[in-house]
């Protein structure tokens, strides 16, 4: 019986990494921990993309671990990732180990102007959203880091809005599927609507205003006879005035 043969394998040398310093843990941790450095910081070094070093540093598991206070927030840190990179206050606290509002006020004392309308992921999340209805906005502002005013901004956009318990009158103008369904589907009027429901035509236009359903533009009505150069001599010659000829078309 023939014996098989085993063929070594041939060692491959390593493909040498166009930033070495990132394939160095040790490098990174002196860089990134003891010397507080920011990717942005250590990136503009090495001569990457600040993402490659986020990736390095995920992948060497190197992570600033929890402040004990807000001084120990370097303010740069805090720009590079709150402006530059447009995390959210939520994102932030939870990668440092802190409350939300108080990486609300380090950003106060580092002079970082805070965007109240930017929100987290959740808040886009209409699931999630919906499983907070018994959370009241204020609530849900100070876990989330924003303002309530966002939060029930948030909600009215998703359909979700907070108020008294007292059941609406027009249930279905907080019901952004039926009206989609009217309005774009089937393509009623907002005037149409609201003779369907027996509310005013003005609280459909605010309701499709909260859910955020866009308007079609208003058409401009055309009158033929208003391009009819003899028509009009007629009217005009009748002794018939601009304005009555305006009701007589209405």
């Amino acid at each position: 019986m023939l014996g098989t043969a085993f063929l070594p394998l041939r060692e491959t040398a390593p493909v040498p990494s166009p930033y070495p310093h990132l394939n160095d843990p040790d490098w990174l941790r002196t860089e990134y921990l003891d010397r507080g450095r920011t990717a942005a910081d250590i990136a503009a070094e090495v001569g990457c993309p600040h993402k490659t070093v986020d990736r390095a540093l995920r992948r060497h598991g190197i992570r600033r671990p929890p402040y004990r206070a807000l001084a120990d927030v370097p303010a740069d840190w805090l720009h590079e990732q709150y402006v530059e990179r447009g995390r959210s206050i939520t994102d932030i606290a939870g990668e440092i180990g802190m409350a939300t509002t108080s990486v609300r006020r380090a950003l106060d004392e580092a002079g970082i102007p805070i965007d109240d309308g930017r929100l987290p992921a959740e808040v886009d999340d209409t699931r999630w959203l919906a499983h907070q209805k018994g959370v009241t906005n204020a609530e849900l502002a100070r876990r989330l880091g924003v303002t309530a005013e966002a939060v029930s901004r948030a909600r009215q956009r998703h359909g979700l809005a907070v108020g008294s318990h007292r059941p609406s009158k027009y249930p279905q103008l907080s019901d952004r599927a039926w009206l989609e369904d009217r309005y774009v589907r089937r393509g009623m009027t907002q005037a149409e609507i609201a003779a369907e429901i027996g509310c005013a035509r003005s609280a459909v236009t605010m309701a499709m205003d909260r859910l955020g359903i866009t308007a079609r533009p208003n058409k401009v009505p055309v009158f033929a006879e208003l391009h009819d150069r003899e028509w009009l001599a007629e009217q005009l010659a009748a002794g018939r005035s601009p304005r009555t000829i305006a009701e007589q078309l209405g």
